[in-house]
């Protein structure tokens, strides 16, 4: 009868010492995954910078031998900047009505 209570009392305090340990445990598992995967991101980002440049290159260094393609690459341009300019027209119409509706709206609601 006597050696139940004193298993209780055992099993009762190495519980809260299993938790911390697991906690810890936990917590340092969480650690290390998250910087492994910062690590990986940050290799990840880096690695097609250097190869954006070399292949910039090669196609400046490409243009600059065929006049054809220069051509070609100003009349893209300039499809690409008049498309531009009409987005950015109709945003600028588009962000003026929403102002001038929710204006109205709000007047409505004060009177």
């Amino acid at each position: 009868m006597k050696s139940s209570p004193l298993s209780s009392r055992r099993s009762s305090s190495s519980s809260p010492l299993t938790k911390t340990s697991m906690r810890i445990s936990l917590s340092k598992k969480l650690k290390k995954t998250t910087s492994n995967v910062i690590g990986k991101t940050k290799k990840k980002r880096q690695q097609p910078k250097g190869l954006d440049k070399t292949m910039k290159t090669t196609k400046k260094i490409i243009e600059i031998l065929d006049p054809e393609q220069q051509q070609i690459k100003k009349q893209i341009m300039k499809k690409t900047k008049r498309k531009m300019k009409i987005s950015m027209e109709n945003r600028k119409k588009i962000t003026a009505f929403t102002t001038s509706s929710t204006i109205i709206s709000n007047y409505l609601y004060i009177y």
